[in-house]
């Protein structure tokens, strides 16, 4: 959980074999987050777990945390360690190889919105690919992808790469399952926020160029298994026996066209099943979040 609030806005980044890409997000933050800003500090959980001290790369902030895992932990696990020693209000959730696009006044303007916003739980950043003004289309955070890039709307879920959560918020619906490790732990953590009645919402103002640098990935197979098998997590925790049948069959198509390995898929099934019988998995389907989706004219099962 969040430390008590100090700080208006805590930058979460989680880094894994990217010191070069590291370097580059760090110094696009810094230009801003100046050295003299003192409502925001920044967090860089190391997941690399190679001896070395990245302390130093954080030296232009005036408030920073380095916290060292002592193996990697993965994405999901890696930001709850992130959360745990932040203390900001708003936390800001930027990958080791995005780049913020905008000005000093940035962190200030995510505050904002969610100041302006009661019940505002999350903001989903724009996500650019190559060069600022291009949407990634796999990076948007609906389900319908004929939707202008550059309005604002009310959704349903946001992408990892560049997101916002009110602390508050983060605190009441828990942390990020930590089996997930990589891959829709976001959306699973935005069924819970839209449970418990907070409001998800994507701001194109709020943007980040990912440069998607190869270093630090899983194996395409590898990414699809954990893909599918978080996939079939998150619809047997939260979605009816209907929409669940049809996110299972789905998928299963999808992780075999794009691996053309049965037994890619076999492998996905198999952990999720292992997954399924823990404690902490229990099947709570929530209708009322599936209805709040097609309202907002997603597909629950995407």
């Amino acid at each position: 959980m969040p430390q008590p609030a100090i700080f208006k806005t805590s930058t979460v980044i989680i880094t894994y074999r990217r010191d070069d890409a590291l370097s580059q997000t760090l110094s696009r933050l810094a230009e801003v987050l100046p050295g003299d800003a003192r409502d925001h500090e920044v967090v860089l959980v190391d997941n690399n777990a190679d001896g070395r001290n990245r302390s130093v790369m954080l030296d232009a902030f005036r408030h920073a945390r380095y916290v060292a895992s002592s193996c990697n932990l993965g994405v999901a696990a890696g930001r709850n360690l992130g959360v745990a020693e932040a203390s900001g209000e708003v936390l800001v959730f930027i990958d080791d190889d995005a780049l913020v696009c905008g000005g000093t006044g940035f962190h200030d303007a995510v505050v904002k919105a969610f100041e302006d916003d009661a019940s505002l739980g999350a903001v989903a950043f724009r996500s650019h690919m190559r060069e600022e003004g291009v949407s990634d289309p796999i990076e948007f955070p609906h389900t319908d992808k004929t939707l202008p890039r550059d309005a604002a709307f009310e959704t349903f879920r946001f992408i990892g790469v560049g997101h916002a959560i009110r602390a508050e918020a983060m605190a009441s619906v828990g942390p990020y399952y930590a089996s997930f490790f990589y891959g829709m732990e976001e959306f699973e953590l935005c069924f819970r926020l839209m449970d418990l009645g907070w409001s998800i919402r994507y701001e194109p103002r709020f943007a980040v160029l990912h440069m998607k640098m190869p270093s630090g990935r899983l194996p395409t197979k590898a990414v699809a298994q954990r893909m599918y098998a978080n996939k079939l997590c998150l619809a047997w925790m939260h979605l009816p026996t209907k929409e669940f049948v049809l996110c299972a069959c789905a998928w299963a198509v999808k992780t075999l066209l794009d691996t053309r390995s049965p037994a890619t898929v076999l492998r996905a099934i198999l952990a999720f099943t292992k997954n399924a019988r823990t404690d902490r998995m229990k099947r709570l389907p929530k209708a009322h979040v599936v209805n709040k989706i097609s309202v907002l004219g997603g597909v629950p099962w995407r």
